[in-house]
């Protein structure tokens, strides 16, 4: 009940906490009264200690209300969140210019409770849960990246390394937009290796897809799309899937045969006889 005697207008939610004395917790279907939560755009105020003792530690968002979206997630416990906002007021950067913005077209900055009622290593994993689904750069710059991946990217993360045999000379073709079959798609083989009646060529064609193997074709040959002794020229492979190596290097990953900065399109593993590309 409000001091006047009225019923409370707005009410937060509190759970049980056992760090809260019996006699004083309040009840699942109980409420904080209004006047517990302070104003979140006013500087120089905070929550009731009553509110405080029942937060612990919480998750919250920064929210432009001009677009209602959150340009700002941080943790804390006690009054950090308004803390923060009043840091930022004075501060510098692009979270303190979209304060000062809000605050001078006469509306203030709204402060959400995503989470409360945490521990400390619970809050600091929403922190970084709210970060990546936002797309939001960390406040607390030792917090590091977060772990936003595409399903595919994190499937070659994560999968099994192909380990190509010494008996088995293959070569990584890297698909691009064109397709997922490389018989498709042109290539830039040089010559020696084009011949499959060379002792240095591969034998086998592996299609990767992000790092990881798609298909692998036992090569038949490769056709010039151009003059053969034009050192541009591109060829197109002929050949079919081979079932036996496809059981053992499909779903594989190949990132321990690339190396550092841009992914040439062709990769060469175990072509030589003297020269071969090693696993890192």
């Amino acid at each position: 009940m409000d001091d006047d005697g009225g019923e409370p207008t707005g009410a937060v939610a509190v759970p049980f906490d056992e760090t809260v004395p019996a006699d004083e917790m309040v009840s699942s279907d109980e409420t904080v009264p209004d006047q517990m939560v302070s104003d979140a755009g006013s500087a120089g105020v905070g929550f009731a200690p009553e509110v405080v003792a029942r937060l612990r530690a919480y998750v919250y968002l920064l929210v432009d209300p001009r677009t209602g979206r959150p340009f700002r997630v941080g943790r804390g416990k006690g009054d950090r969140c308004f803390r923060d906002l009043a840091t930022l007021r004075a501060g510098t950067g692009d979270d303190a210019d979209r304060v000062r913005a809000v605050e001078a077209s006469g509306r203030k900055v709204r402060i959400d409770i995503l989470r409360h009622g945490l521990g400390g290593v619970e809050a600091k994993l929403v922190e970084a849960v709210a970060n990546d689904a936002l797309g939001l750069t960390p406040a607390r710059p030792g917090d590091g990246g977060g772990q936003r991946v595409g399903a595919d990217r994190l499937a070659s993360v994560l999968a099994r390394p192909a380990r190509f045999k010494r008996s088995h000379p293959v070569v990584l073709l890297r698909l691009g937009a064109d397709g997922d079959d490389p018989r498709t798609q042109r290539w830039r083989i040089g010559r020696r290796w084009a011949d499959p009646t060379d002792l240095r060529a591969p034998r086998w064609a592996v299609a990767v897809d992000d790092d990881l193997v798609t298909a692998v074709y036992r090569i038949e040959g490769w056709d010039p799309t151009g003059a053969p002794t034009d050192p541009a020229t591109r060829y197109t492979l002929r050949g079919e899937p081979d079932p036996e190596l496809e059981k053992r290097y499909r779903g594989r990953s190949v990132a321990a045969y690339r190396g550092a900065g841009a992914q040439p399109p062709v990769t060469y593993v175990w072509c030589g006889p003297h020269w071969v590309n090693r696993p890192r």
